[in-house]
């Protein structure tokens, strides 16, 4: 796959500036041949879901179990970028439970 002149020098600024916010914290973007390669990919992704949500009126017809799933995997992924919580099953159990308290919020940390 070759990426195009305008797409890298798009993305080596993006990245450049997003480095730039990120600089001191143990986040970094890489740009290299094969990051900027999944760089396009997630771009695409990133798109096609944008297309999809203008064509969505709301989340209002969406059903209910619709709903908890994709909060969460939303809830899951969150936790797991940052290296906390448990598998998703268990995700959704503890998420139905009282926020309020404190065990609950150590088990969705994975603490």
């Amino acid at each position: 796959m070759s990426l195009d002149h305008a797409f890298l020098e798009r993305s080596r600024k993006f990245i450049a500036s997003t480095n730039d916010c990120l600089r001191g914290s143990p986040y970094q973007f890489p740009d290299d041949e094969a990051s900027l390669h999944r760089y396009s990919q997630i771009e695409e992704s990133l798109n096609s879901i944008q297309i999809k949500l203008k064509t969505l009126p709301s989340i209002d017809g969406v059903p209910e179990t619709l709903k908890r799933s994709l909060r969460t995997q939303e809830v899951y992924e969150s936790n797991a970028i940052e290296g906390l919580g448990t598998d998703i099953a268990t995700t959704d159990t503890l998420k139905e439970l009282p926020s309020s308290t404190n065990q609950t919020r150590i088990m969705l940390s994975g603490q």
